[in-house]
């Protein structure tokens, strides 16, 4: 009996420790905003009998991606991934590397990005955009994400993504998109 009950004092110390230490860490490191490596997306030609529709069949490649190294640079080497909750998207920023006058970010209605990771096949998705129609457009930041929670897809060192997108009008180029994701780290 003495022995059961020494037992169960250990475990509730044990754990009452383990998760005072999570909470205190959780205190000391409240978030940080960091932008992860830019994702380059080849986007070809769109012809005319295709615009208004999203294609069935996405873009598709992989990345790698440290999450443990954007925490590091981040916090000045204090954190790592052990000590994170959640991520989030904050903002989007897209950029049209490649474009002219008459093929650019306007050329586009809207822009979406499913993500998967080595070890989470599951697809999110992560980020979607609506370009104004203005002129001239090759720039675009937004701040309308799905505010999925992509941890479990960052923890992996390989990231799988999907791209689909919808022409509001033909380009007579292909156009090379830069996509740099701001992510909210907790």
């Amino acid at each position: 009996m003495k022995k059961s009950l020494f037992v169960i004092c250990i475990a509730t110390v044990l754990a009452t420790a383990s998760f005072s230490c999570k909470k205190t860490l959780s205190t000391i490191f409240g978030g940080i905003d960091a932008d992860a490596p830019s994702i380059t997306v080849p986007l070809p030609a769109i012809p005319a009998f295709a615009v208004g529709i999203e294609p069935t069949t996405p873009i598709t490649f992989s990345s790698p991606f440290k999450l443990d190294s954007v925490i590091r640079a981040n916090t000045a080497g204090v954190f790592g991934i052990s000590a994170v909750n959640s991520i989030t998207v904050k903002k989007v920023t897209i950029t049209n590397n490649n474009g002219n006058n008459a093929n650019n970010l306007s050329n586009l209605e809207s822009f979406r990005i499913l993500i998967s990771s080595k070890n989470n096949s599951t697809k999110s998705e992560f980020i979607r955009a609506t370009f104004p129609n203005t002129p001239d457009l090759f720039s675009y930041t937004t701040t309308s994400t799905s505010g999925t929670e992509l941890l479990n897809y960052l923890k992996d060192d390989t990231i799988y993504y999907d791209v689909y997108g919808k022409a509001r009008k033909e380009t007579t180029q292909s156009l090379n998109l830069a996509v740099v994701v701001t992510l909210h780290v907790k």
